[in-house]
């Protein structure tokens, strides 16, 4: 598992932020039945559209600066997704 060092004081009193999960750990840690009923679970959520996934918002490759401010707003919606 990658670990990067981040001090408290950075996400208290700087602009650094935390976001996104990584599944690596609990694959890693998870018996495969509880891995399997968990992945069951979660895809029978979407299907019932009880939990929605926003579609990723295409963009074209020369404008990946402007990706990148999407990727990083707040209301985004679905992710950029780089067309070339």
């Amino acid at each position: 598992m990658l670990t990067i060092p981040l001090s408290a004081g950075c996400l208290v009193f700087g602009s650094k932020q935390v976001r996104g999960f990584f599944l690596s750990h609990w694959f890693a840690t998870t018996s495969q039945d509880d891995i399997r009923r968990g992945l069951a679970s979660a895809i029978a959520l979407v299907e019932n559209s009880v939990m929605v996934i926003p579609e990723g918002q295409p963009v074209p490759a020369h404008r990946a600066v402007h990706a990148a401010h999407l990727a990083e707003a707040a209301d985004r919606g679905g992710k950029p997704l780089l067309v070339f």
